[in-house]
């Protein structure tokens, strides 16, 4: 790959340990630590672009979010980039995209990240006008992993949808942009209007308060009828016209070519009525779901379910005191990650499910308890 000059992106950071073990990002300006390429991707306020770090042939991309921009554009969706950083720092997994690192400027902030050299799925669906079943149940299967290991660790996308699904080289699944996600707060509905479209489940159209885990269950569905039919199951009309069908559960019906046992999914996913919509859970025990399941992925989904039926904090790490510590402070931007143990460790000692702290930008902590994905319980609003 070819790379112009280095760009205004000659910076780098350096991570200070305080004495409350927090850490924090401390940014170097001038240091000519990564140099930009050509930009592969835009957004309201962000850009994207391939990248290099100096002195070395790795191949990443450089999400630059313009504060300005970011400041202009706030309606009460999630702009910061702190949080997204922090979910993005508590995720690891094959299909889903890395974060390597974070900077900041007096003017933009840039998220540094694995980079997908293929296309992102709506490219390919675009090509060849459908995936054919075989190849779309390997994405999807990939896709819900990734999907379940965000609910385990109490995170929600909100806005899934082809452009956000990556394919690197082999074409396996990198699932990115979680800049509307949410955090997963116990019991309490969530309330922001976010999402795309074509993607967005009924609740959000009817500004109900929703299950996060479920909302993305919808937009999973639509990702599959999408990939299969080549359109999407509202047609391309009007926004009003597509949230009327949306609210309706009224997509168009699939094609012969499709198997039975898929469309039998996709009506089990595309239910208006959340309560009686599959969970996550459900979608990865479906007999359709299940055939040709790598083993790997079928050790990843034992993981999480074992994550989400445990309900251990670490103790010898999460102390009450370390907590009531984190309550009196105000930490404008950063997650209490040195008093969190990490997921590898947890494991270890038998604790793949944790109650954490999180550090909301300009807000107090809260403790978050990681939620079974496939469980429906009565929900408390969300202040």
């Amino acid at each position: 790959m070819c790379f112009g000059a280095p760009s205004t992106l000659d910076i780098a950071i350096e991570i200070v340990h305080d004495t409350t073990g927090i850490e924090k990002a401390h940014v170097t300006t001038g240091i000519e630590n990564y140099r930009l390429g050509q930009q592969i991707g835009s957004g309201s306020f962000a850009t994207v672009f391939a990248a290099e770090k100096l002195e070395s042939t790795e191949l990443l991309a450089i999400k630059m979010i313009s504060k300005a921009e970011a400041s202009r554009n706030d309606k009460g969706h999630c702009v910061c980039p702190f949080t997204e950083v922090n979910y993005l720092r508590s995720l690891r997994h094959p299909h889903v995209i890395q974060l390597f690192d974070f900077l900041e400027t007096s003017e933009s902030y840039y998220l540094v990240m694995e980079r997908a050299v293929g296309k992102c799925l709506f490219d390919r669906v675009s090509e060849l006008g459908g995936i054919p079943p075989r190849e779309a149940r390997r994405i999807f299967q990939q896709l819900i992993s990734a999907v379940d290991h965000c609910h385990t660790r109490g995170i929600v996308h909100r806005d899934l949808k082809l452009d956000n699904i990556l394919l690197d080289s082999e074409k396996n699944v990198k699932l990115a942009d979680f800049g509307s996600s949410g955090r997963i707060r116990g019991n309490e509905l969530m309330q922001t209007w976010c999402g795309s479209p074509e993607y967005v489940a009924p609740e959000i159209i009817l500004h109900e308060a929703y299950q996060g885990p479920l909302v993305d269950v919808w937009s999973c569905g639509v990702v599959l009828y999408t990939m299969l039919c080549g359109k999407y199951p509202w047609g391309k009309g009007e926004a009003q016209e597509t949230f009327r069908r949306i609210k309706q559960g009224d997509y168009a019906e699939l094609g012969f070519m499709v198997p039975q046992p898929v469309k039998e999914l996709i009506s089990l996913i595309l239910v208006v009525q959340p309560s009686d919509r599959i969970t996550i859970g459900e979608i990865e025990h479906h007999s359709w779901f299940q055939q040709d399941l790598p083993e790997y992925l079928q050790t990843l989904s034992t993981t999480a379910k074992t994550a989400s039926a445990l309900s251990i904090v670490a103790t010898e790490r999460l102390t009450d005191a370390s907590l009531q510590q984190v309550d009196r402070d105000d930490y404008s931007t950063y997650e209490v990650s040195a008093l969190v143990p990490s997921f590898d460790a947890a494991q270890t000692k038998g604790c793949a499910a944790y109650e954490v702290p999180h550090i909301q930008p300009g807000g107090r902590s809260r403790r978050i308890r990681n939620q079974p994905c496939g469980r429906r319980s009565q929900f408390r609003h969300q202040q």
